[in-house]
């Protein structure tokens, strides 16, 4: 009888922690660093700590969503080579609402129906061909911005693929991309069922990795059809650090970050190629 009594408790106990497995979000679950690579230098920290921002993993990126007003304060990634295998095409993708989002909050895609904005990506889809579930994840709403379509389309689209060029030469590259508002509280808003804000700007904070080498450059684009090359666009990652009170990449703390992270030079970045 004592033993029948250990022999339940243990199936008990197994049976427990294979439910807890079960509960946490596939997208959680990992698969070892190519899911977790991008954390290396940590999450941006905020100076300011703020209640209505969520935190919520999905495969292949990280976003930072402001619950309050239904749009992410930032989306973190890292890009490789290995990122960019063709496993896996965005053909037949649908944005959803994310379901680790409250439905109060989780815009879904007929909010942006007849705005006269694309449902521009922060993570892009091209970034996310290495898995299915990456794919999948992408999609969801909260990786998903109210943009321009001449932003989206345009210089938007050209550094993306610029990133995209950089990983496949040999760079690691960390990213934090997310929206800029002059006020949020006064921005125009579009949506039926989740208001959702417009931004004014857009900013991409790219690290980029190579053995010992270190480089580092951000990225400010107006929400209109104004910019012209990604070239205009060049800020210090200090720069927008001061613009959204976040502290980029942490865990670095080599004794280059000052220079590193205040520097504009281009020296040894390429942005376009001959097609």
């Amino acid at each position: 009888m004592m033993r029948c009594r250990h022999f339940m408790s243990a199936l008990l106990l197994v049976c427990l922690a294979l439910f807890s497995v079960s509960c946490v979000p596939s997208s959680a679950q990992g698969t070892g660093t190519d899911e977790r690579q991008g954390y290396q230098y940590g999450l941006p920290l905020r100076t300011t700590a703020s209640n209505d921002e969520l935190l919520i993993e999905h495969t292949g990126y990280v976003v930072a969503f402001d619950t309050r007003h239904n749009i992410a304060n930032y989306v973190a990634w890292t890009l490789t080579a290995d990122r960019l295998a063709p496993v896996v095409s965005r053909k037949g993708t649908r944005f959803e609402q994310d379901p680790q989002l409250p439905t109060a909050t989780a815009a879904a895609y007929y909010d942006y129906k007849d705005s006269g904005y694309d449902r521009g990506h922060l993570c892009p889809a091209a970034d996310n061909t290495w898995r299915l579930q990456a794919m999948t994840d992408c999609f969801y709403m909260s990786n998903i911005c109210p943009q321009i379509h001449a932003l989206n389309d345009g210089v938007w689209n050209d550094l993306e693929m610029a990133c995209r060029r950089w990983a496949q030469l040999g760079d690691t590259l960390h990213i934090v991309a997310g929206p800029l508002f002059n006020d949020v509280n006064k921005a125009r808003k579009i949506g039926q069922s989740h208001r959702v804000p417009v931004p004014d700007r857009f900013y991409k904070v790219v690290l980029r990795c190579n053995g010992s080498k270190r480089m580092a450059l951000a990225f400010v684009f107006t929400n209109d059809n104004k910019n012209v090359r990604v070239q205009n666009g060049i800020v210090s990652v200090n720069s927008v650090a001061t613009l959204t009170g976040l502290t980029f990449f942490p865990d670095y703390t080599a004794a280059d970050r000052k220079a590193l992270f205040s520097s504009t030079s281009t020296d040894g970045w390429k942005f376009y190629w001959p097609k």
